[in-house]
């Protein structure tokens, strides 16, 4: 890892905690940014979107399981609905 890295994620860290809360940094982006997604959209929608085009482009569903952390493959065949 760069020590630009290791710098830039030491001061996340000190400003805004570990990097477990997906939902809380989603929205400090949209606050720092001019990004102004629908109204409802959130970083879980996001993740569904990522899931879909990952699979319509190809993607393995075991592959999607382990990006997506998923604990079981059902959770991760669930995307196919939206593929």
């Amino acid at each position: 890892m760069s020590a630009c890295l290791v710098e830039s994620i030491q001061k996340h860290w000190r400003e805004d905690g570990p990097l477990s809360n997906c939902i809380g940094v989603f929205r400090k982006v949209l606050l720092d940014t001019t990004i102004n997604p629908p109204g409802g959209q959130s970083s879980h929608s996001l993740r569904h979107t990522f899931a879909a085009r990952f699979l319509m482009a190809g993607g393995h569903i075991v592959t999607l399981k382990e990006i997506l952390g998923h604990a079981s493959l059902s959770m991760a065949l669930r995307a196919r609905a939206f593929a």
